[in-house]
């Protein structure tokens, strides 16, 4: 999800940028484990990296 605020200020224009994600927190799986290391170890498919929850990031754009 993303909040754009703009300003114009003469000709020139800025925008603030803030953006939020994984907003409901839903742990998304980013990495997992692609090799079989038979019976006696290792998990298949299993997760190794998750998107933690509720990052923010900020920014912004000036145009002139």
């Amino acid at each position: 999800m993303r909040f754009t605020p703009s300003v114009r200020m003469g000709r020139v224009r800025v925008r603030g940028n803030a953006d939020v994600y994984n907003l409901l927190n839903a742990s998304d799986v980013l990495n997992m484990t692609t090799r079989f290391a038979g019976a006696t170890g290792g998990q298949w498919l299993g997760p190794l990296q998750i998107l933690g929850g509720r990052m923010f990031k900020f920014s912004g754009q000036l145009d002139f």
